[in-house]
């Protein structure tokens, strides 16, 4: 298959493991280009990478005739039959594509956070209210305690 039909390939299985939001307002990992960072080199590659994504292209392109032109559930299907043949290839695939995916700057704040990495200086996080903690640790202090004592 030529390159250009398995970047196209690569673009529609990112765009179902991170599908694009319904009211489009937060693009899929296909539309926003990640499946080109994965053909050129991911940031996030380590060794085996570029052979475990031309694993599950090449499963795929043997196995489905067109996967673009498949609904959403044969989609998933195929994608099933993909990861159940190549467990390990497959989750190389997911760890590249959501490593890239959720480390842009311009898709971190469409989910609320700011663009800057998390480290060094983190991101904002509102404090729990006194009540929400009450009622989170109720359940524990309800329990008692669940140890032996050591001086016993």
């Amino acid at each position: 298959m030529a390159t250009r039909q398995r970047q196209e390939l690569l673009t529609q299985v990112l765009d179902e493991l991170i599908p694009p939001s319904l009211d489009g307002r937060v693009p899929g990992a296909g539309q926003l280009g990640v499946g080109t960072s994965i053909m050129n080199g991911s940031p996030a590659a380590r060794p085996g990478d570029e052979e475990a994504v031309e694993a599950v292209l090449s499963f795929l392109e043997r196995e489905s005739e067109s996967f673009g032109e498949l609904d959403s559930d044969e989609k998933t299907n195929a994608l099933q039959s993909v990861e159940a043949r190549f467990p390990e290839q497959f989750a190389q695939l997911v760890r590249l594509t959501y490593m890239d995916y959720y480390s842009r700057p311009d898709i971190r704040p469409l989910f609320g956070v700011g663009r800057h990495p998390v480290h060094p200086d983190g991101y904002p996080v509102e404090a729990e209210s006194p009540e929400f903690m009450e009622e989170l640790v109720a359940p524990v202090r309800a329990r008692g305690p669940c140890y032996r004592n050591a001086k016993s």
